[in-house]
């Protein structure tokens, strides 16, 4: 059996951790429920907005720095439909699978140069990467991890945002609701009435050959993608 080679997201992902703006019981870090956002209208007591700082672990809950830089000195000849990357690449040995590396500053064979998918690395000294066009090189460059920040989406459905006055029980299907708060592309919520909402975090992950959801029958997480890692975040707005 095979599979597809990762388009997007990393392998390795296991989860978000992403905490609210109140202190978590020892032992209930990123637990949800124990992390949720509090605001307030007026700014009293609580603010008004509040910056979620999401961090992708990966299966060992470790962090998985999305901007580290690792020194090049050599490129080998392509073996099929990977390259094997010589330098200064100190990370547990296999930890960077999955993950998409920016390799530059090769002169003489730019074909050594690109955005890959890394397929292995040694521990100390090498990455495998997938290029089938790698030409042998000795020179220095660079392998940098891309920035997974980008590709975090943040996702609040304004129809599913509820009142106070509506808290004992469901909201009658016939009923305007009100968002009570907004979400900005980079994670920052704003309080706008009184009452809760939830917020998504969410990553792409694994192979997102799949691709992203579809605007069929109104859909409000059209463009989201379809194979994802999330967090929510409960999120109360105060007077």
């Amino acid at each position: 059996m095979s599979f597809p080679a990762p388009t997007t997201g990393i392998g390795v992902a296991a989860k978000i951790n992403v905490a609210g703006n109140g202190s978590a019981p020892s032992g209930k870090q990123f637990v949800p429920g124990y992390n949720d956002v509090t605001l307030s209208l007026t700014g009293t007591g609580f603010a008004t907005s509040f910056q979620l700082n999401p961090e992708i672990v990966d299966v060992a809950n470790t962090p998985v720095d999305p901007g580290t830089a690792y020194v090049l000195t050599a490129a080998a000849s392509s073996s099929g439909n990977t390259a094997v990357y010589t330098g200064t690449i100190v990370a547990t040995a296999n930890s960077l699978v999955g993950e998409t590396v920016v390799i530059a500053g090769f002169v003489t064979h730019t074909v050594n140069n690109g955005t890959f998918i890394i397929t292995a690395n040694n521990g100390t000294t090498t990455i495998t990467v997938e290029n089938a066009a790698a030409v042998a090189e000795t020179h220095a460059a660079t392998a940098t991890l891309q920035e997974t920040t980008n590709n975090l989406t943040y996702f609040i459905d304004g129809t599913k945002n509820y009142n106070p006055q509506f808290a004992t029980g469901p909201i009658p299907s016939a009923t305007a609701t009100t968002a009570v708060a907004t979400v900005s592309a980079d994670g920052l919520i704003t309080a706008t009435a009184e009452g809760g909402t939830v917020v998504e975090v969410s990553f792409p992950t694994f192979n997102n050959t799949s691709g992203t959801t579809g605007a069929q029958s109104g859909n409000p997480m059209h463009g989201l993608p379809l194979n994802k890692i999330y967090a929510e975040v409960n999120v109360t707005v105060v007077a």
